[in-house]
């Protein structure tokens, strides 16, 4: 008996462990909204799809979820976070006030209130974004303020456990931070010192939130991305410093300035790690890559970010390294509604501008991008828009663009599909295709565009 009895405990056990692996989605759909629940990996490199549907057929998905963290729900263009944690029981109504029900409930109730809080929030009637530097920060204050009000009622509105208040707490203040790195980044590639100073003590501050490398993971990928800009400009500033003195190796002193930054063990092995990977998307040749692959792997050895970078690094010699590639097709839509597709260009030498209206470099390198696009009138110049919000990419295309452009806006499965097509994180990004549709520069920065476009 004692021993059946010990039997049933230990697969009793086995169950429970299992389950709390594994978290249960079960969606309502009756609008046939275009619904999707994606994660990223640890380095914000490549997405797995939990749940994708438009049907409005019952939809029940139990997936394995072994680690806490942060994901993205997409329903049509809006995009929010989800927290899932092993044991989960979740129902999703995407169309209902009340997004969510069931175990999990209470803290993506929690989020769902909070995006709308952060959208709707405006200065003196003014979004964030388009106030002037003054009263931006004087906004900012504001707005913490705001979101302690808002979250002291939405703990108690959802019931949330003490264990997530901390979390949700955390959630705040790097919102809060991410907005303020914003401001800056644009204009990292000035030689402005002063936003030097106060984006790192933005970095700063973010380096004492995350002080386990647990915490780090379980906001890393849906709300780190401003670590991410700032690793891509800080190495961008670097190689356009060195390129003036006509030294091609970047890459040793961009690693050594992440490396030198004074920030925890943790922030630092992912900024490092994050850059290494950044890497393989700004080198023409391994041996430059390798170095600090080597680098950063011996002080990690056992980094869980490696095995990330190895992956990258296989497709990206498998698809980047190979003389004359065929372009693969990419395609989007004119303000208009036509369709546009790269193969239908084929006979021209084509310039691929892959860019956002969010995206301050984007928009600070336009005008070198239309004076080449005067100049060079035998090449089509195709601008790819990553937008989310057509309607901002409408209003900039039409108020800020050449008339002549060739401007498309892609939907979300496009654009997932362009990026793993071309092995790409992020934008502004320029790709020259010859006119017989092979790739001539994968990754071409702005200072390269004129002396390739010269060749076709």
């Amino acid at each position: 008996m004692k021993k059946i009895f010990l039997l049933l405990l230990i697969t009793y056990s086995s169950l429970a462990q299992t389950d709390k692996n594994k978290v249960s989605l079960t969606l309502y759909n009756p609008k046939k909204l275009k619904v999707a629940i994606y994660a990223y990996d640890k380095l914000y490199y490549k997405n797995d799809t939990l749940l994708a549907t438009q049907s409005d057929t019952l939809l029940k998905k139990v997936v394995d979820f072994p680690e806490p963290r942060f994901v993205t729900m997409r329903v049509g263009n809006k995009m929010q976070s989800l927290y899932l944690d092993g044991s989960y029981n979740l129902r999703i109504y995407p169309s209902e006030y009340k997004v969510f029900d069931g175990w999990g409930s209470d803290i993506n109730n929690y989020l769902n209130s909070y995006n709308s809080f952060v959208k709707t929030y405006q200065y003196k009637n003014i979004p964030l974004h388009q106030l002037e530097f003054n009263y931006f920060f004087e906004a900012m204050i504001d707005f913490e303020k705001r979101f302690e009000e808002f979250h002291k009622r939405e703990i108690r509105t959802n019931k949330i456990t003490n264990e997530r208040v901390e979390l949700l707490e955390k959630l705040g203040k790097l919102h809060a931070l991410s907005l303020k790195a914003n401001r800056y980044l644009p204009w990292l590639d000035s030689k402005d010192s002063v936003t030097h100073q106060e984006l790192k003590k933005v970095i700063h501050e973010i380096h004492f939130l995350f002080d386990d490398k647990n915490t780090l993971e379980v906001f890393n990928s849906e709300y780190l991305s401003i670590l991410n800009d700032y690793v891509t400009i800080e190495m961008r500033n670097t190689y356009n410093r060195l390129a003036k003195e006509s030294n091609p190796d970047f890459l040793i002193p961009t690693y050594n300035y992440f490396n030198e930054l004074k920030v925890n063990a943790i922030l630092k092995e992912y900024l490092l790690a994050k850059m290494v990977l950044t890497a393989l998307d700004a080198v023409n040749k391994f041996s430059a890559f390798n170095e600090i692959y080597d680098l950063c792997t011996d002080t990690y050895p056992n980094s869980s970010y490696t095995p990330i970078i190895d992956q990258k690094t296989t497709s990206y010699a498998e698809k980047m390294f190979s003389k004359n590639r065929e372009a693969p097709d990419l395609s989007g839509s004119l303000a208009d509604g036509k369709r546009v597709k790269l193969s239908d260009l084929k006979g021209k030498p084509v310039l691929i501008d892959i860019w956002a209206t969010w995206c301050g470099p984007c928009m600070a390198q336009k005008p070198a991008i239309e004076k080449l696009q005067k100049k060079f009138t035998n090449i089509t110049f195709l601008y790819i828009s990553v937008d989310e919000d057509k309607n901002n990419w409408l209003q900039v295309v039409r108020n800020k663009m050449a008339p002549n452009a060739l401007n498309i806006i892609q939907a979300p499965e496009e654009a997932q599909l362009m990026w793993k097509n071309y092995v790409a994180l992020g934008v502004p990004r320029y790709m020259v295709i010859n006119s017989d549709g092979k790739i001539v520069a994968a990754r071409a920065r702005v200072i390269e565009l004129e002396g390739l476009l010269s060749t076709l």
